[in-house]
């Protein structure tokens, strides 16, 4: 999935969550519980760099890992910096 998708796809999901009743929003926040284990940062974002390899500012393919924030792999774009 690319940057833009995921976007999309996040943007739209936060839209329906606010749409909801705070009654509605506590069934899927206990459903979301009860059916998944936690997820980390890293295992959220990570295949989004292995799947499409770009900056998600420039979309430059010219990037490097930076060190890590935490257990979270970080990245330094060679174009925008």
């Amino acid at each position: 999935m690319d940057t833009k998708s995921f976007t999309k796809q996040l943007n739209q999901i936060t839209k329906t969550l606010l749409a909801m009743t705070p009654a509605q929003r506590e069934i899927v926040h206990q459903s979301i519980q009860a059916s998944q284990a936690e997820i980390t940062v890293n295992e959220m974002f990570q295949p989004m760099f292995d799947n499409s390899s770009q900056c998600p500012h420039c979309h430059s393919s010219h990037f490097k890992k930076w060190g890590k924030a935490g257990k979270t792999q970080r990245y330094y774009c060679k174009s925008c910096h």
